[in-house]
């Protein structure tokens, strides 16, 4: 293994970006990944995304530090991060140029600037999870828990898989996920509150359906953490048995 020291950026623009859907949001996604990707000034170091239910969360925290109505006809929302380095002016004008080709709620985009800032931008990210899995703790007492999810698939089919997985709920009867997530590496969290035994087995079985249409995608069943109690029956879906064979082997 090689490593390499990074520079330590001078400065990082953080811009919370409101959209009226999520097909709007993920297309927007898609085009600053590849605008990054074919080098131009727009280099993002996240592309994070919160779907209705994931940013009503979210705004609901930012109402209560900040105060006053922000962004309520939003469906959508996306957090990016970009770097700064000495002599370079951050490229705000690209990412709103950007954002506003994508149909972007343009008066309700936030600029985030210095770390007292940026960590308001982070807090309302992670009070999403925060608040779902007090939710679910409610319902542990009748038999209910959460049920999350961190499959991926490549970035450019992650609206088509969510559409999918959306689809696979409903076939199923169970109440959408909230959706929140890395939609730049095309890896979202899905995550859902069982109320009682009978709907925990209606998510997982939606979930098992979900899982091999996203392995037909060429994504995968864990893009960032462990496989554990819930994922560990799809491993070998998606790998061979000479793979999990070598696996255990180094285990």
């Amino acid at each position: 293994a090689e490593f390499r020291l990074l520079p330590l950026p001078e400065t990082v623009l953080g811009l919370g970006i409101p959209f009226p859907s999520a097909e709007d949001a993920l297309a927007f996604v898609v085009a600053a990944r590849e605008a990054r990707d074919a080098g131009s000034a727009l280099q993002p170091r996240c592309l994070e995304y919160l779907d209705a239910s994931a940013f009503a969360i979210a705004r609901d925290h930012a109402r209560a530090t900040l105060g006053g109505a922000w962004a309520e006809g939003a469906r959508a929302y996306v957090y990016t991060e970009q770097e700064g380095f000495a002599g370079e002016d951050p490229p705000l004008d690209d990412w709103l140029a950007l954002a506003e080709r994508h149909r972007a709620l343009a008066d309700d985009i936030q600029v985030f600037e210095g770390e007292t800032s940026l960590a308001t931008a982070r807090a309302m990210r992670h009070a999403v999870p925060a608040t779902l899995n007090e939710r679910a703790a409610r319902h542990r007492a009748t038999g209910g828990r959460k049920v999350s999810t961190d499959w991926a698939v490549p970035y450019r089919r992650l609206a088509e898989a969510l559409a999918m997985a959306d689809a696979e709920a409903r076939a199923h009867g169970v109440e959408l996920a909230a959706v929140f997530g890395h939609a730049g590496n095309g890896h979202p969290h899905t995550h859902f509150v069982a109320r009682d035994p009978d709907e925990l087995a209606r998510i997982e079985a939606a979930l098992d359906a979900t899982v091999d249409r996203v392995l037909a995608m060429g994504g995968t069943v864990a893009a960032e953490h462990g496989i554990g109690k819930l994922k560990r029956r799809w491993l070998a879906r998606q790998l061979s048995p000479t793979q999990l064979a070598v696996m255990r082997a180094v285990k």
